[in-house]
């Protein structure tokens, strides 16, 4: 077996129950780990330490290749081993069935993480076929899905399989043009519990998925109870920026019968975080700003209650600055560029990635 890192975090309640494990390897051997040798790994770290792993709540596993059969991995699976947050990261699966008979094992699982997560076979049409009497494996509560996964196989099972009472956090970290014709298959079943809502878009212009997904799923004034909404700069482009504006306009009030009406969600919504790699300060001067910070002073002015009244809702706008221009720079940058947006309830905050909200 190779040299590993494991990272156990003792639970502050339980003396020497874990309550993290994080598995890391050194750089170079990312694509030649086996299921078995994280399992190996459990076993040599985990074992001799009597520690117990009931209170576990989180499992970050690291990339691995496609030869794994979870059936050898958990042929007496501990019952204790039940992470509620697990993270994957560059797994390759030798079948989507094997993907989906690796989740069931974790049965207190509520935040699923996946990014690079491929498979060899596809799914069967009984690998998505609706559940039927049976019980669902777990209760999601939260998923976040980054680059270059099968959007459409994973979406398909989520809405079918896996329990979405209580879901109420959804992150799309990279979403293509045909990524976008996937949203439907999940954001319906969630859209009246969702309160925090992450979109990261990377292509150029307003191509037809875009638009046609703006009048659904992605048409935010239809979510009722949602709080934040995380917007993901991937390309500061102009041409890059422009489904900014489209998506932050399904908030703003508009004009019908005479009179101004502010939509529900507009009302809800307290936060909007964006998220962008600044490396010079020329990159907010495009046009393409102007529109953007003229549809969130139109969405300041929605507010529930009266002008001057203590209740009124503090609208927070923050940007997260992960690149590589001097966060004091990048600063004064970002402000600068919103010194037209002017509301008293508009509080404006900019921090590094560390201080991400």
């Amino acid at each position: 077996m190779r040299k590993y890192k494991a990272t156990l975090r003792l639970h502050p309640r339980h003396g020497a129950q874990v309550k993290e494990l994080h598995v890391r390897l050194p750089k170079g051997d990312e694509q030649r780990v086996m299921f078995s040798d994280v399992m190996l790994l459990l076993k040599l770290h985990v074992n001799p330490l009597a520690l117990q792993m009931e209170h576990m709540g989180s499992l970050c596993l690291p990339p691995m290749s496609q030869r794994f059969d979870p059936a050898v991995w958990f042929r007496n699976p501990p019952a204790t081993l039940s992470p509620r947050d697990v993270k994957l990261r560059f797994c390759h699966f030798d079948s989507f069935n094997s993907f989906i008979r690796f989740m069931h094992n974790f049965s207190a699982l509520t935040d699923l993480s996946v990014d690079v997560v491929s498979w060899e076979s596809p799914p069967t049409s009984n690998d998505l076929a609706p559940l039927r009497g049976q019980a669902r494996p777990f209760l999601l509560k939260s998923l976040s899905v980054g680059r270059y996964c099968d959007l459409d196989a994973l979406l398909r099972w989520i809405s079918t399989h896996v329990g979405l009472d209580h879901f109420s956090r959804l992150s799309f970290l990279s979403l293509g043009p045909t990524e976008l014709q996937r949203l439907d298959l999940l954001l319906p079943f969630v859209r009246l519990s969702l309160e925090d809502l992450t979109l990261g878009c990377n292509f150029p212009g307003l191509p037809d998925t875009f638009n046609r997904a703006l009048s659904t799923c992605l048409c935010m004034r239809t979510y009722p109870r949602l709080h934040t909404l995380r917007l993901r700069i991937l390309d500061l482009q102009p041409e890059n920026l422009q489904w900014i504006s489209q998506i932050l306009a399904t908030l703003a009030p508009k004009w019908q019968d005479g009179r101004t009406t502010c939509p529900a969600a507009s009302r809800t919504v307290a936060t909007i975080v964006f998220d962008v790699w600044l490396f010079a300060a020329f990159q907010m001067q495009d046009a393409e700003w102007d529109k953007i910070i003229n549809v969130l002073s139109r969405i300041a002015l929605c507010d529930p209650m009266d002008v001057g009244d203590p209740r009124r809702r503090c609208f927070k706008i923050v940007f997260v600055h992960r690149g590589t221009m001097e966060l004091p720079l990048a600063a004064d940058a970002i402000k600068a560029r919103l010194s037209g947006l002017r509301s008293t309830t508009v509080r404006i905050d900019i921090v590094g990635a560390g201080g991400a909200p």
